[in-house]
């Protein structure tokens, strides 16, 4: 939130439109609901809102995230076994078309040399993005927030 408070700022903007989608959702409602002056229009897409957690987890939560290490890459041969495994397991819970697989596995990877010194493709996201959260909001903040949106969404 902070990071699209200070670009704004660098830009020189006092009130602009916020586009978020998954996380990117959350992190506009957080600040739409925080600086709700500043944001003249919202769209959010595929979210929810923010993940809650009862408060009293906030030890358990913090722990989780400071002990997670991100998973070691997987190496592919070749973009269609790239391609081959996306399709055969989707993280939204199913199988997805091999031809969707290709498109998504040429753009999502990049060729790398694996640790036997063979040219291989891995997937380019930032593991760490998928670090569980440091610290959550309780359900009564996540509400709070969604009640200070005062823009059109």
């Amino acid at each position: 939130v902070r990071d699209v408070v200070r670009f704004a700022d660098g830009l020189g903007w006092k009130t602009f439109s916020l586009v978020g989608h998954s996380l990117g959702a959350n992190i506009a409602l957080a600040l739409s609901g925080s600086l709700p002056d500043c944001i003249t229009r919202l769209v959010l897409i595929d979210s929810l809102g923010p993940s809650s957690t009862d408060p009293k987890d906030t030890p358990s939560t913090l722990a989780a995230s400071l002990r997670w290490k991100p998973p070691p890459k997987t190496f592919y041969p070749t973009l269609e076994a790239a391609a081959t495994r996306r399709s055969q397991g989707n993280v939204v819970g199913g199988h997805l078309d091999i031809a969707a697989a290709r498109m998504l596995t040429a753009r999502g990877t990049i060729q790398v040399t694996d640790n036997n010194g063979k040219p291989a493709h891995v997937w380019s996201y930032d593991p760490w993005a998928k670090q569980p959260s440091s610290f959550r909001f309780s359900e009564e903040a996540v509400l709070a927030l969604i009640k200070g949106v005062k823009c059109p969404t």
